[in-house]
């Protein structure tokens, strides 16, 4: 029950937002927005760890574009303050003096916060376990603004920590967590069947299909490439797509569809004969794109080059 509530949170704020297309919603996405915009309106300082790919940066992104207080276009975001974030990327060079100044400049901003006009800020730490790298720790500083001593009851503007590998106990132990799972070969699976129903909806609505980067599931679709279509009255064509245990023997081809496949001409010696001679080969450069005048100012960029 208690899993269910949170879910169902998580949606309901995730539909709120306007998000940009073709943009997942998946449980790393959701999770990560809830828990960050709870944490910077209570003020918890947060660690947000995953690989690269798990949404992090893209549910800071969602929050700051839609919980803009009055000037949001949720009727539920506008009765909530204006979140105004302040990035810090964190490097081996790093200084313990420039997270202390983007704290001291959040708070500063935070008092102009007004009944009429809310404002929370946050400060946004990225990258943090760059900066662990560092020989003099400048994270070190962030025990005592985690831990605020007496009279303090807690941290006065909100941290949010974004980092791609675990941290130092010492620091991740004095903020709430939250850490998704190292991709698995599952995980993997389903990325191959959701990009596979994406290619199968391109294909029965007759739009024109672009892959690259893709040779894991090319062989899945050479009855698609051969054209080796049947007729079945009213349906009109129809074909075969295998993924794994997963079979459809009566995908709908549309008579518009078309797909191209872009290939690095370096890859071309390791790819799949079988695959290149299904398709008509066009050798395309940045030259072919330019027109004479671009044309004449590469040649004279060479030229000063060499």
């Amino acid at each position: 029950m208690f899993a269910k509530i949170i879910r169902e949170e998580q949606e309901d704020y995730i539909s709120r937002m306007r998000c940009p297309p073709n943009v997942v919603k998946n449980e790393a996405l959701l999770e990560n927005v809830l828990t960050t915009i709870v944490c910077i309106l209570t003020r918890i300082p947060v660690f947000i760890i995953g690989e690269a790919g798990t949404s992090k940066s893209l549910a800071i992104r969602l929050i700051i574009s839609n919980l803009r207080g009055s000037d949001s276009k949720d009727e539920y975001f506008k009765s909530l303050p204006q979140i105004y974030l302040i990035p810090l990327q964190g490097s081996p060079f790093l200084t313990s003096d420039s997270i202390v100044k983007a704290l001291d400049k959040a708070n500063r901003y935070q008092e102009i916060s007004t009944k009429q006009f809310p404002v929370i800020s946050a400060v946004l730490l990225e990258n943090v376990e760059l900066a662990e790298a560092n020989s003099i720790n400048p994270l070190k500083v962030l025990h005592s603004l985690l831990e605020p001593n007496f009279p303090a009851i807690g941290p006065t503007v909100s941290i949010i920590g974004i980092s791609n590998r675990c941290l130092d106990v010492s620091k991740s132990s004095r903020a709430l967590l939250v850490q998704r799972p190292i991709f698995d070969l599952d995980d993997l699976s389903d990325y191959s069947y959701s990009v596979m129903r994406k290619i199968m909806m391109y294909v029965e609505e007759g739009k024109l299909l672009i892959l690259t980067d893709l040779e894991v599931i090319y062989g899945n679709l050479y009855n698609l490439w051969d054209q080796n279509c049947n007729a079945t009255g009213n349906f009109g064509f129809v074909t075969r797509v295998t993924l794994g245990t997963y079979t459809t023997p009566m995908l709908h081809v549309s008579p518009s569809f078309k797909c191209i496949i872009v290939m690095n001409e370096n890859n071309l010696a390791s790819a799949d004969p079988s695959l290149l001679n299904r398709f008509e080969k066009q050798r395309m450069s940045v030259n072919d794109i330019l027109n004479d005048r671009q044309k004449l100012l590469v040649d004279y960029l060479n030229n000063w080059r060499e």
